[in-house]
């Protein structure tokens, strides 16, 4: 299950040239949901010969080098054996120097878990070893025993993203295992269950609200344009659906002619339906009015 890496610190210089003392050592890592690892080494150190090139060794493809010190580009090419970069080191003086790219060998899944494993190999030279690994976002780390191996020296998260830091002094070789997983399966899904539902109720009633506001608006635009004889025609309809057409002509004190012109003004202004019912009409008020 465990992935060899000896790319993250083991520094091979050409012949003749070998390091003379490792100040610093930082490897950020991060990892994404699918599984891929994007690393980032930051190097200090100071070589007692002067070189024209150094070779960081691998054993894992990788991709989307990138190779710089104190953000200016160096040269590189990635050989069998390893990163190969070009520079005039000199003697005694000291290189910062940051590698950074992607792999897809040191993250396994095993059930609903994924499991990140790394063997480092350190040189001796090494004083001070600065580790950081950021899980995807979304994800935490498994409620299993020992889901952080060795034990971190600080676990943190920025609200979004959780933070497994480790910091040592003279260390040689040393395994690291993390076992995460998806945030939904945490113990924290009830609360995002139930706020998800919180806030679909309150745009639904948002929604409603202003459907509501809307309707009502338009109801009084609509009775605006109309006469009062048709006004009072609707309020009939309205406190009385289905009433007829005859019953309406006899409480308004319409005449028949005059109630059959409203009543074609208000089917042409779509405000009304009328519904044929023996000798005379039922009416019911459009989508419009309601």
């Amino acid at each position: 299950m465990k992935t060899k890496i000896l790319i993250i610190f083991l520094l091979l210089l050409l012949p003749l040239v070998k390091a003379q003392e490792f100040s610093d050592y930082k490897l950020e890592i991060s990892l994404k949901p699918s599984g891929i690892v994007h690393e980032k080494i930051q190097a200090n150190f100071v070589l007692d010969h002067q070189s024209d090139s150094i070779i960081f060794s691998k054993v894992n493809e990788i991709r989307n080098i990138k190779v710089y010190e104190n953000g200016k580009s160096l040269n590189f090419a990635d050989t069998e054996e390893g990163i190969l970069i070009y520079k005039n080191f000199l003697p005694g003086k000291l290189n910062q120097i940051t590698i950074e790219f992607d792999t897809n060998d040191l993250v396994k899944k095993s059930g609903k878990d994924f499991i990140f494993s790394l063997d480092l190999s350190i040189p001796k030279e090494v004083k001070n070893l600065d580790l950081n690994l950021d899980l995807p976002e979304g994800f935490v780390l498994s409620d299993i025993e020992s889901s952080v191996s060795p034990k971190a020296s600080e676990v943190s998260t920025d609200g979004k993203v959780i933070s497994v830091d480790w910091y040592f002094k003279d260390i040689k070789e040393q395994s690291f295992i993390v076992i995460y997983k998806r945030g939904f399966e945490s113990k924290s899904e009830p609360f995002f269950l139930v706020y998800g539902l919180i806030m679909f109720i309150i745009l639904l009633s948002i929604s409603i609200f202003i459907i509501f506001i809307y309707k009502k608006n338009n109801r009084k635009f609509v009775m605006s344009t109309l006469s009062s004889d048709e006004r009072e025609i609707v309020k009939f309809i309205r406190e009385d659906k289905g009433v007829t057409q005859k019953k309406i002509s006899q409480l308004a004190g319409f005449s028949k002619s005059k109630m059959s012109k409203l009543v074609r003004r208000l089917e042409e202004k779509e405000i009304i339906k009328k519904t044929p019912w023996f000798e005379t009409n039922k009416f019911n008020l459009s989508r419009r009015l309601r």
